[in-house]
């Protein structure tokens, strides 16, 4: 959805970097010097997505919502050069809100492995929901999992009955989903 908006927010950019040049151009005949006040006398109607928004001689490019603008004259083309951008403390990135957010590396010893997420803390265990397990010890038989301390939930092959046997082996990562009722392995 950020990345939508964002988008949005650059296509919205352009064009209204455009009708700035326009507007200038038609009342100076010439993009006047930088940091030289213009003097409008017509308006120019804005449209965004079709609909129009407002008819003024200047248009200003406010900030907001995350969203930046920097504005920067350019002469020698003959335009103001906007180029948007994103706060990313008010936006984060996609590595940001995903870093290693479903790795599980238990260290207890044992097969009823047990971890922690190291961004922020699992609140219930969802159907459909996946993580990379690196077990610390060879399951040869039952095994189970419990991350940050929900509870122990059994680990079973793809089929959902067999047990993993010599399946995860310790320090070898392992995809595993969680299918309602238990981990199955992928």
């Amino acid at each position: 959805m950020a990345v939508v908006k964002l988008w949005q927010a650059v296509l919205l950019a352009v064009v209204l970097a455009w009708l700035l040049l326009v507007i200038v151009t038609s009342l100076h005949g010439q993009p006047p010097s930088p940091g030289t006040p213009i003097a409008a006398t017509a308006s120019v109607g804005i449209l965004v997505g079709g609909r129009p928004i407002a008819a003024e001689p200047n248009i200003n490019f406010a900030s907001g919502n995350g969203i930046v603008e920097t504005a920067v004259d350019n002469p020698a083309a003959s335009r103001v050069d906007v180029t948007p951008g994103f706060n990313t403390a008010l936006i984060p990135t996609h590595d940001t809100v995903h870093a290693n957010e479903n790795f599980c590396d238990s260290t207890n010893g044992t097969t009823l492995y047990t971890c922690k997420l190291p961004n922020k803390a699992l609140l219930i265990y969802q159907r459909g929901q996946t993580f990379l397990l690196v077990a610390d010890a060879t399951c040869a038989m039952p095994c189970s999992l419990n991350i940050d301390t929900l509870g122990p939930i059994s680990i079973k092959q793809a089929d959902g009955t067999t047990d993993p046997v010599g399946q995860l082996v310790a320090g070898q990562p392992k995809w595993i989903w969680f299918d309602g009722k238990i981990f199955r392995l992928l």
